[in-house]
């Protein structure tokens, strides 16, 4: 059942704003119910990074879903675009937007060439709640600007004026909340000013050795990576988280200015001159970036946080190997902080040398409150890791909490699952066990597992499948060809077991001929090659293939066999597959099949224009046969050995010689000589049914050995049924599904009830399965007549053709009642 179809609008409009409008428009092709509704999906979502794409699609995709949408209100427009768009198009886009009352626009620009102007209209937008824009250049902006619900406002690498031009446009926004500010080299601002008394949240970013002035009373949340000259920051009361990042000189006018925060994450370059008296008086978490900080600013930070119950020393952007740490001493003085607050400790990326172990030795054995204390070492070996890890826990602790049962068992955890996590199992193995592995994988895979050590440099070499997929029309044609040439020619397997080829475009004769002639000379055991791309004439293999005296395993689709000379020489070929392959005249394939000793297994799909009217397939070794056509030609089996035959066939006649040895039969054709077929089958155990045209039905036990039947109903004349249930006698297993759907109902009306009841439906059966079911009135004439005369019937399993519930509950109520005539059948609903 299709529930969500059965939600409100609401609901489903909600469910498809999450997707790309690309995926939207696909949901209309579902059903009626769907076919308008993404029209009114508010969010409009356009991903554009593939710079080989057609302009000329994406653009019209835009055009056409923008200029339909009839949402009354279009809440998001998001663009990322990779390639170079027309000015032009980008206008009109934002242009339409903006007349829809649009309350956010994400418009990203990755092009390499320079930044994008937007429309004067955006600016002047006044229901625009967010707005975000990447490499714009906002120079030809005319200002005063208007975003009066402005709430977030994301400026990354955008180009302005002057130094005046982002004060005017953050004038503009009185109720701004969300500042990103993210700076490039040659934005034409040197002092750049952020006065904005609303603002809760600013994130600043920039590379560049420009000013920075901050004056944001109502800030609360602060992260600023700067490499700027002077960073001016106004008292901010209100502040409880930063994160900052900053070069500048005045480093100690920034930390006076976020005295009032509770989690601060400090990454110094420069030594600051730290301002004096209990300035952090709220701060409760302290992270501080050891990469390039001195470790005095880490005992004036102790000091001066009263209620510092949180620490975390993280070594995150690797400036100097361990520099500074070396400078640290142990104080005279014990911080107050460490000795009767610190809860929590944490050291990322600890390495062990002696004066971060000094320093952590101080940290465990002064802290007389510690709960816990989390060491992560940076090494990645075992060995390593635990001896780090044994030598942190023998360290003194002077909190009693921090007992031997928590600090060390932690770390006995870490180090078990740090064996897990970073010793390579895999890499242990034998090269057998790596190379069997590795054949399970395309080729593409392959060659980049020799990127992961030195272990695994050369084994790509030696891996003796070839798998090479080229399904993507768009994908460099010359990249797939070196990867072919250099794989191929490098690969020094014994022996190569297969060589697979799927290619869904054109390729040059010569290049295909040149691959698997390399193939041959190197003892090929099996070649799949599937070649989907259509042509006029199907591709032609080199002739050195067929004289392969190594192949096992061939299978070929959309090849040409018009040039092969015979004779050819398979002797150790066993499995052959042919689909849609061209042949010469009517003896090319007795020619190929009698060089085929010891064939076993045999699929033959055969194209309209092969040029073979009577096919002959005369394979004495021959055990399973799978044959398809669409064409009006004649089939000639003589395979004495074959056990197993799937046949779907139009063709005008159907020769098959008596099979002794057949098991089991897959049966849909529509032949003239029926009879013939069911008489020459005659020894198998399972048989599948699907006949078109009326036999006459072979008389005598002829299906002696059959144990289950199933029969398609789509065209099947009910007395087949009838003629089968008297001619198995040992039949315990019988299976009615209409699989084709060719006539609704077809001959299913033209059953009656037989004067006498079959034997084997009386005494032996005891599976009855019907799929499809739909309880039309001879339907459920013929499911009376089983289920009432099946005296040994154990399960009858009907699955109603409807979905709706009603209905099948109506079924399902109706078979119930029927009377049945075993005492054991239990009947079950799919």
């Amino acid at each position: 059942m299709d529930r969500i179809s059965l939600l409100p609008n609401d609901f489903i409009l909600q469910i498809l704003s999450l997707l790309p409008t690309k995926d939207v428009m696909k949901t209309s092709v579902l059903s009626m119910r769907w076919r308008y509704l993404w029209k009114l999906v508010p969010k409009l979502d356009y991903i554009d990074v593939d710079e080989n794409a057609d302009d000329g699609t994406f653009v019209r995709f835009v055009d056409r879903s923008l200029l339909l949408n009839t949402a009354p209100v279009l809440e998001s427009l998001q663009f990322k675009l990779r390639r170079k768009c027309s000015q032009v198009d980008i206008v009109f886009w934002i242009g339409i937007a903006v007349e829809r009352s649009l309350r956010e626009l994400n418009f990203h620009y990755h092009h390499i060439y320079g930044h994008i102007r937007l429309p004067q209209s955006l600016y002047t937008c006044g229901t625009l709640v967010v707005l975000k824009l990447k490499k714009v250049s906002l120079v030809d902006v005319r200002f005063p600007v208007c975003f009066q619900l402005l709430k977030t406002l994301h400026l990354l690498y955008v180009d302005y004026l002057d130094d005046e031009t982002p004060k005017k446009l953050l004038s503009s926004c009185p109720i701004l909340e969300v500042l990103v500010l993210s700076r490039g080299d040659e934005d034409n601002v040197i002092s750049f000013s952020v006065k904005v008394p609303s603002l809760q949240r600013f994130i600043y970013d920039s590379a560049s050795d420009y000013e920075l002035v901050l004056n944001t009373p109502s800030l609360k949340y602060l992260k600023t990576t700067d490499s700027c000259e002077n960073c001016m920051i106004e008292y901010m009361p209100e502040i409880v988280e930063a994160y900052v990042q900053v070069t500048c000189c005045n480093v100690e006018d920034i930390l006076m200015s976020l005295k009032s925060l509770k989690r601060l994450s400090l990454c110094l370059i420069i030594e600051p001159k730290f301002p004096t008296g209990s300035i952090f008086h709220q701060l409760v978490h302290l992270e501080l970036c050891t990469c390039e900080t001195l470790w005095e600013l880490l005992m004036y930070m102790l000091q001066h946080s009263p209620k510092l119950r949180s620490l975390k020393l993280n070594e995150i952007h690797n400036g100097l190997c361990g520099g500074p740490i070396f400078l640290w001493e142990e104080p005279s003085s014990v911080p107050k902080t460490l000795m009767f607050v610190l809860e929590t400790f944490e050291w990322r990326n600890y390495r062990g040398w002696k004066k971060e172990r000094d320093l952590a030795s101080f940290i465990l054995k002064h802290s007389k409150r510690l709960k816990i204390a989390i060491f992560s070492p940076e090494a990645t070996d075992v060995r390593e890791k635990y001896h780090l890890i044994t030598e942190l826990a023998r360290l003194s602790r002077g909190s009693p909490e921090l007992t031997t049962s928590a600090f060390p068992c932690h770390c006995r955890e870490a180090a078990a699952k740090s064996l897990e996590s970073y010793m390579d199992c895999i890499s242990l193995l034998p090269n057998d066990f790596l190379l069997h592995i590795l054949s399970l994988l395309p080729t593409k895979d392959v060659l980049n597992t020799s990127f992961l050590s030195k272990r695994w440099r050369y084994l790509w070499k030696l891996v003796p499948k070839l798998d090479y997929i080229d399904l993507d029309d768009n994908s460099d044609y010359g990249s797939f060809l070196r990867l072919v040439d250099r794989s191929l020619l490098s690969n020094t397997a014994p022996v190569l077991e297969s060589l697979h080829f799927k290619l869904d475009r054109e390729f040059s004769e010569v290049d295909i001929g040149f691959w698997i002639r390399t193939a041959v000379e190197r003892g090929l055991r099996e070649l799949n090659f599937y070649y989907s791309y259509t042509i006029d004439e199907p591709i032609k293999l080199p002739q050195s293939l067929y004289t392969c005296g190594t192949l096992v395993v061939l299978k070929l689709k959309n090849v040409s066999l018009l040039d092969v000379r015979f004779p050819v020489c398979f002797q150790l070929l066993k499995t052959l597959h042919l689909e849609w392959v061209i042949f010469l005249d009517d003896e090319s394939p007795q020619k190929l099949l009698s060089s085929c000793p010891v064939l076993e297994d045999m699929v033959l799909n055969r194209a309209d224009g092969d040029n073979v009217i009577s096919f002959s397939v005369k394979v004495p070794s021959l055990q399973r046969f799978i044959y398809e056509s669409a064409s009006e030609s004649e089939l000639v089996l003589n395979t004495p050995s074959l056990k197993y035959l799937k046949t779907i066939d139009r063709c005008e006649n159907c020769m098959i010689e008596y099979m002794p040895e057949i098991v089991e039969a897959h049966v849909q054709v529509t032949c003239c000589n029926i009879e013939d077929i069911l008489m020459s089958i005659k020894s198998l155990k399972r048989l599948w049914l699907c006949l078109i045209s009326e036999p006459e039905f072979p008389t005598g036990s002829i299906f002696h050995q059959l144990v289950h039947l199933e029969l398609c109903t789509c065209e099947t004349l009910w007395e087949v049924l009838m003629s089968m249930l008297q001619h198995s006698p040992k039949l315990p297993s019988l299976k009615l599904n209409e699989i084709h759907n060719d006539l609704s109902g077809g001959h299913i009306f033209h059953w009656e009830e037989p004067s006498s009841v079959p034997e084997s439906l009386i005494f032996v059966l005891e599976t009855f399965e019907w799929i499809n079911y739909r309880g039309w009135d001879k339907e459920r004439d013929l499911a009376t007549f089983i289920l009432k005369h099946s005296k040994r019937l154990k399960i009858a399993i009907f699955s109603p053709e409807t979905t709706n519930l009603r209905e099948k509950y109506h079924l399902i109520t109706e078979l119930a009642r029927l009377s049945r005539g075993s005492t054991e059948c239990e009947l079950v609903f799919g």
